[in-house]
């Protein structure tokens, strides 16, 4: 006898390998029906959110606040509750309307009935007799009365003289400045030389009538200016506090025995001082 065990393993090797190829196929089938089924309902779950709000829009656009429909016997309800403005209004007119020609019309009544009224004619009484019919009454006497010549009135003349119109004096305006005056810069502070005009005394010669027209306040703060403007530092706080707030003002060591005056400016303190003296 033939020994066929070695031709019957072929066999049985080679239908485990079909066996196994048609599972592996018949997995494969599984897994793509699967996955087709899944890609089917999340596109049918993709449609349906789409078309979700897309139907909630419409839906908003026909009923937007979503208020229910009423019934015939409801809007009827509902018309019959509703004012009519219009005959409101149109009555109002006509009331007011009644009320102006009312009130208009009722002197014009009252005048048309006092004139239909007679009047009647008071008859003067008299002994003679009056005819009743034709209303005719005798003819009064008519008193002349002469009139008295009129008084001459003496009027006295009396000369009256003519008063010749006060001449007014003539006011002579002040010459105009000549000083040379500068700007001054106010310290913020309650300091009495805020508000002073301050003349420049180094610039030159200042003459009498300028100095004249100063105040003596002016004077004593256009005679300290040329003390400040060589870099003098005072002792007077109110002086110091003003000086330092002027732009041109630059403090040094200087005293008052070294300050280098100029002679318009030694001239002009000089005639300061005899004009504060004066005044």
């Amino acid at each position: 006898m033939e020994d066929t065990s070695f031709n019957k393993q072929p066999n049985e090797s080679n239908k485990q390998r079909t066996n196994h190829s048609q599972k592996l196929e018949a997995i494969d089938r599984e897994q793509r029906l699967r996955e087709s089924q899944e890609a089917q309902e999340h596109s049918q779950e993709n449609q349906g959110a789409f078309r979700q709000p897309m139907v909630e829009a419409l839906d908003h656009q026909i009923r937007p606040n979503s208020v229910p429909l009423l019934s015939q016997e409801e809007l009827d309800d509902t018309e019959s509750s509703r004012i009519n403005w219009t005959a409101v209004v149109c009555t109002a007119i006509v009331a007011a309307t009644a009320a102006i020609v009312l009130c208009v019309a009722q002197p014009w009544k009252n005048t048309s009935k006092a004139a239909s009224e007679p009047v009647a004619v008071s008859v003067p009484a008299t002994t003679d007799t009056v005819n009743v019919l034709t209303a005719e009454v005798p003819d009064e006497k008519v008193q002349t009365v002469e009139a008295e010549p009129a008084q001459e009135v003496k009027v006295d003349t009396v000369a009256v003289k003519k008063t010749e119109p006060e001449e007014k004096p003539q006011t002579v305006k002040p010459a105009e400045s000549t000083l040379p005056v500068q700007r001054v810069s106010t310290t913020g502070t309650n300091n009495p030389y805020n508000n002073v005009r301050l003349i420049n005394a180094s610039e030159r010669l200042l003459t009498k009538n300028e100095v004249s027209q100063m105040t003596k306040t002016e004077m004593f703060l256009a005679r300290n200016a040329i003390y400040a403007r060589h870099g003098y530092q005072f002792n007077n706080a109110e002086l110091k506090e003003f000086f330092s707030h002027q732009k041109w003002f630059k403090a040094t060591d200087v005293t008052m025995d070294n300050i280098p005056f100029t002679k318009t400016e030694l001239a002009n303190i000089s005639l300061i001082k005899a004009q504060e003296q004066a005044k």
